[in-house]
């Protein structure tokens, strides 16, 4: 698995340029999507969510539906053996997709503790 990160390993793109060096930047292929726990992922995602948003009653409910994806899509990802990715993420994040995901669940008799979130 290939991960394209932009950071360029802790040196100014300035002192890059100035130098005239012209070999490919060092870069960070740490994805934390893909070797984190759900706890993590799930925490990492809601922090981006804005904070103190007039009527955030819909946080609550955002929260909850992030967990359940991040844990349904890593629960399908390690019985599969596949590497969870914030594109596997984005397509289970839509209702339809977090059906689908619930809907294997069912027909792959995943434990009742994999599937609970997802209802």
């Amino acid at each position: 698995m290939e991960v394209i990160n932009f950071m360029n390993g802790g040196k100014s793109r300035s002192e890059i340029i100035l130098s005239g060096e012209k070999t490919r930047p060092q870069s960070n292929t740490w994805n934390p999507f893909c070797y984190s726990t759900e706890a993590f992922t799930a925490e990492t995602m809601q922090s981006m969510l804005p904070q103190n948003v007039q009527g955030g009653e819909w946080q609550s409910r955002a929260i909850a539906m992030n967990k359940a994806l991040v844990f349904g899509t890593k629960f399908w990802c390690v019985r599969e053996a596949k590497t969870m990715s914030l594109q596997m993420l984005r397509e289970h994040m839509t209702l339809e997709g977090m059906a689908k995901l619930y809907c294997r669940g069912l027909d792959d008799q995943w434990p009742e503790e994999a599937i609970a979130p997802l209802r």
